[in-house]
């Protein structure tokens, strides 16, 4: 039998509100990140290898493992209203790059204030 060895990031689907803020807080367990760098964004279904915006990446206690993404509500006003577009967030340490983290990323129409968008 042959070994297999998979490396795939860990899959999270993010769902907000066009218009609101956007704060996901991320635990690694038993991972420092320190001298991590952090590049986090969402690109189109059309063209997933480029993103087309960027997600804040706050180092909220990289020794003990802890981030924060953020998009602001100008941002998510400014996407609008989409879904399932590919988010990733990549990961550098030491000349190495991983993506750690991926999956689906929607916004949903802002219907309680009467906006459509």
């Amino acid at each position: 039998m042959v070994a297999l060895f998979t490396q795939e990031p860990g899959a999270l689907n993010l769902e907000s509100v066009v218009g609101d803020d956007l704060s996901v807080p991320l635990e690694f367990v038993d991972l420092n990140l320190t001298g991590y760098t952090f590049v986090c964004g969402i690109a189109t279904k059309e063209n997933p290898a480029a993103f087309f915006t960027t997600m804040t990446v706050v180092e909220t206690n990289l020794a003990l493992g802890l981030i924060t993404l953020t998009l602001s509500d100008t941002q998510t006003t400014n996407i609008g209203a989409v879904a399932d577009l590919p988010w990733r967030l990549i990961m550098t340490s030491g000349g190495f790059t991983r993506t750690y983290l991926a999956g689906k990323f929607t916004l949903n129409p802002n219907t309680i204030n009467g906006d459509d968008s």
